[in-house]
Order: structure tokens, then C-alpha cells, then sequence
């Protein structure tokens, strides 16, 4: 006898930062209807949203400076989700301190990331994963 009211389904949440996928978690309707289960079935091996927290590349960069990443000002139609470039770098407190005002510096420091364009990143001579790609 098949069950078409309980559902579970295995999705995925990416990371806050970078976009890429990280952490995993099994949804399971709790509201038993074929409706609700069906809306369950449907979510299974999709992205339903953000992490609370960034992926392990990203954390293990700011652990040991400050995480920039590249977004695409043009293409961002958000800017609470800014359009990323696949960039990541990492720079000194004192790179952050010299580039920015005291004010936007003091809260790039205290969550140790911040999106940065790579317009402005060309200019000061990052590197472009995505130029020779």
C-alpha cells in the first residue's frame, strides 16, 4: 500500500556568501495530505534557500583574513543578493582599513566578509578566476 500522505525529500541550502552549496536537510511534511505531501515530493534535491552560516571554504578563509567576494554590480538586480562572480579572495585587516571609511571598515572587520566588486577588484589588480575560463 503506497503512502500519499507522508513525504520526504533531501534539499539543499547554499552558502551566504558564495552561493555554493553546502549543508543539507530532509524535509518532511507535517500536515498529512496528499497536498502537503505532494509540495514535499516536489522540493526533493532542490536549493530551498540560504545557510545560517557560510561553507567550509569560506569559513576556513576568514579564519585566516578577511573573505571579499566578487559580485557583478550590473547584472545585481537585488542588492540584499548581489549577482556573484565566483571570485573569492582574502586580504589583510590593514588592506580593509586602507580602502574603506572607518565606519564601513569597522563592520567588514566584525563579520570578516564583505561583497566587493570586481570592477573595482580589476582595477586594483586581483585576479579573475573566470578571465581565463
Amino acid at each position: 500500500m503506497k503512502n500519499e500522505v507522508l513525504e520526504a525529500a533531501l534539499v539543499n541550502y547554499a552558502c551566504p556568501l558564495c552561493g555554493a552549496l553546502d549543508d543539507g536537510a530532509v524535509v518532511i511534511n507535517t500536515i498529512l495530505t496528499k497536498h502537503h505531501a505532494k509540495r514535499v515530493k516536489e522540493l526533493h534535491n532542490k536549493t530551498i534557500g540560504y545557510s545560517d552560516k557560510p561553507c567550509k571554504e569560506c569559513k576556513g578563509i576568514m579564519d585566516q583574513a578577511i573573505l571579499l567576494i566578487g559580485v557583478v554590480e550590473e547584472k545585481t538586480t537585488d542588492p540584499k543578493n548581489p549577482y556573484r562572480s565566483g571570485n573569492k579572495w582574502g586580504v589583510s585587516e590593514d588592506f580593509i582599513e586602507r580602502c574603506f571609511d572607518p565606519e564601513t571598515a569597522k563592520g567588514i572587520l566584525k563579520e570578516r566578509a564583505c561583497f566587493f566588486s570586481i570592477e573595482a577588484a580589476e582595477k586594483m589588480g586581483f585576479p579573475d578566476i573566470n578571465k581565463n575560463a
